[in-house]
């Protein structure tokens, strides 16, 4: 179940990278992908400790 929660988690966080590229704009296509590959590698950080502390809390 980890391994589908975190291909789901990604996938979200790509879906809204993509969201943000779109509407953002494609004139400045290289420039807000690399944005939205930051905003996706910290989402990803956050969402896994925040995941990580959630687990730790229940099965103490």
């Amino acid at each position: 179940t980890d391994f589908i929660a975190d291909i789901s988690l990604d996938l979200f966080a790509i879906f809204l990278c993509m969201l943000f590229v779109y509407k953002t704009g494609p004139s400045i296509g290289v420039i807000s992908f690399f944005i939205a590959l930051i905003i996706y590698i910290i989402l990803h950080f956050v969402f896994y400790s925040f995941r990580e502390k959630i687990i730790k809390k229940i099965f103490k």
